[in-house]
C-alpha cells in the first residue's frame, strides 16, 4: 500500500506470463470527422486478442466540444455526444476487464462534465469496476508472473489547456509538477508520440547496512499519440502535424528487475 500526500495510491495486480502491455490510449477524440475509427478498433481488436495486453484512457475519449465553447468550425463533429458514448461503450465493452484507469481530458471535463455534471467515463469507471484517475493521478501497477513480479508506479494524466506551449512539455511535466518519484508518466493531450526517459536520484533505505543510499532512478515519460487525423484547424494555425496511433508500452514481470520497453516504431500498429 503505497500514499501520497495522506491519498491511497490505486493498486492493480495483473498475472501475465513474461510481462504485459500497455497501449496507452490518448485522445481517441470519436465522433470528430478526422476520428479514425478504423485505426482505433484494430488497437481494440490486438489488446482483445491477449489477456497479457491492457489499457489505459488518457482522457479526450469523446469530442463533446460544443459550439458556445470552442467555434463549430474547429470541432466538426459526425457523431452526436449521445452516438459518441454509445460508440465507447460499444467499442470499448469487449476489454473492460482489460482496463486500468480512466483519464478525464479537457474535451471531457470543459465540454460536457463542468457544464451538465454528465460523466460517461466516470459512468463506465463506476459500472466496469475500473480505476476512474479524474485528470490524472497516481496508480500502481504489479505485474506479476511465476518467475517474478514488479510494482510499476505511474502517473496517467491529462493536461486541460496550451498542448502547444513550452510549459507542458514532458520533461517539464516532471520537473515542476512534482512527478519525479514515478516510473512512468504517461501524458494524454499532446497529440504525439515520444518517449523521453531521464534519470534522477533517489534515497532509498537498506535494511543490510542500515543506512540510507543514493541510487539513479529512471523516470519514462511518454506522450501517447491521438485517433484524430490532421484536422483542418492544425492545418490553418501551424500546428506540427498529428502522430496516429497510440504507444505500446512492455513492462517486465518475470524477473525481480525493473523493464520498461516503449514501442512506437515498426512494431506498432500504427499507419
Amino acid at each position: 500500500m503505497s500514499f501520497r500526500e495522506g491519498k491511497e495510491i490505486p493498486l492493480k495486480t495483473v498475472y501475465v506470463e513474461k510481462e504485459a502491455q500497455i497501449v496507452g490510449m490518448a485522445d481517441i477524440h470519436s465522433g470528430d470527422k478526422f476520428f479514425r475509427q478504423d485505426l482505433f478498433e484494430s488497437y481494440v481488436d490486438w489488446i482483445k486478442a491477449d489477456s497479457n495486453r491492457f489499457a489505459m484512457i488518457l482522457g479526450d475519449a469523446y469530442n463533446f466540444y460544443s459550439h458556445w465553447f470552442v467555434p463549430s468550425g474547429m470541432w466538426d463533429q459526425i457523431w452526436t455526444p449521445n452516438e459518441q458514448i454509445r460508440y465507447m461503450e460499444r467499442t470499448l465493452y469487449p476489454i473492460r476487464k482489460q482496463i486500468l484507469g480512466m483519464v478525464k481530458g479537457n474535451h471531457e471535463i470543459k465540454g460536457l462534465t463542468a457544464r451538465t455534471s454528465i460523466d460517461p467515463l466516470g459512468n463506465l469507471c463506476e459500472d466496469w469496476g475500473v480505476e476512474d484517475l479524474g485528470p490524472g493521478g497516481y496508480f500502481c501497477l504489479n505485474v506479476s508472473s511465476e518467475t517474478g513480479n514488479y510494482i510499476y508506479k505511474i502517473v496517467p494524466t491529462h493536461t486541460l489547456g496550451g498542448s502547444r506551449r513550452k510549459a507542458y512539455k514532458a520533461i517539464q511535466m516532471v520537473e515542476q509538477v512534482g512527478f519525479d518519484d514515478a516510473d512512468i508518466v504517461m501524458l494524454g493531450h499532446q497529440h504525439t508520440m515520444i518517449q523521453l526517459p531521464f534519470t534522477r536520484t533517489r534515497c532509498y533505505w537498506n535494511d543490510t547496512s542500515k543506512r540510507f543510499e543514493y541510487r539513479f532512478h529512471r523516470i519514462d515519460a511518454i506522450r501517447c499519440g491521438t485517433m484524430l487525423e490532421y484536422p483542418d484547424y492544425a492545418v490553418y494555425k501551424g500546428l506540427p502535424a498529428m502522430q496516429l496511433g497510440f504507444p505500446i508500452i512492455s513492462l517486465d514481470g518475470s524477473s525481480s528487475s525493473r523493464g520498461v520497453r516503449v514501442d512506437i516504431g515498426e512494431n506498432n500498429l500504427r499507419d
